[in-house]
């Protein structure tokens, strides 16, 4: 069935978010086209796809839940902006302590996340509402993804802190809103910052 499911992806092309299968070990130990199955699952453009966004809010309460739940959880610095920062970039982008996950790029290894911070970063995504539509930010860009495994499954949660949006991916679902208090979000996460360069002035 994964085998289908790959060589269908990779025939198609097509952005819509197709079912993949949910990770049953931490996603170091995934097979190599399963990891990839996982990472191509993407979001549709908002233009046209509006009204599942709106929907995919409803799936987030239940991710969440997991995440209280979660047997591990890490962080992944994102890389510079790509529109405000694409000098600094080009340039990071070239380094081999990076990966990709959902089409960004993220500085690796992840930083262990304490029961501290994620007592403190739970009530905040809590407060999600659903997506608003597009933002004059440049385009949504991850400055941190938060994962977690919960029953064997791996669970992304990307932060934007210029859209003040949540993208999240579980294997088989996505979900795309809105969170207004992403500026508390951003000052727990931003002094943990290690490799991202800070912008030019």
């Amino acid at each position: 069935m994964l085998k289908f499911l790959f060589a269908a992806l990779l025939i198609s092309g097509s952005p819509t978010p197709a079912p993949a299968p949910a990770a049953t070990k931490p996603a170091a130990e995934l097979d190599a086209k399963a990891q990839t199955v996982f990472n191509r699952l993407e979001i549709p453009d908002w233009r046209t796809h509006g009204k599942e966004y709106q929907a995919s809010f409803k799936k987030l309460a239940p991710i969440l839940a997991n995440l209280a739940k979660a047997d591990k959880v890490t962080l992944f610095e994102g890389l510079p902006h790509p529109a405000w920062e694409h000098e600094l970039l080009a340039a990071e982008a070239k380094r081999k302590d990076t990966e990709v996950q959902h089409v960004f790029k993220f500085y690796t290894p992840s930083q262990a996340v304490d029961a501290k911070l994620l007592q403190a970063i739970h009530p905040l995504l809590t407060k999600a509402i659903a997506h608003r539509g597009a933002k004059g930010c440049g385009g949504f860009h991850p400055d941190w993804s938060l994962r977690f495994y919960h029953d064997g499954v791996c669970t992304d949660i990307q932060l934007c802190f210029g859209c003040h949006e949540i993208r999240a991916f579980d294997g088989k679902e996505w979900v795309y809103c809105d969170l207004d208090k992403m500026d508390e979000v951003a000052k727990l996460l931003t002094p943990l910052r290690q490799k991202r360069p800070e912008k030019k002035t």
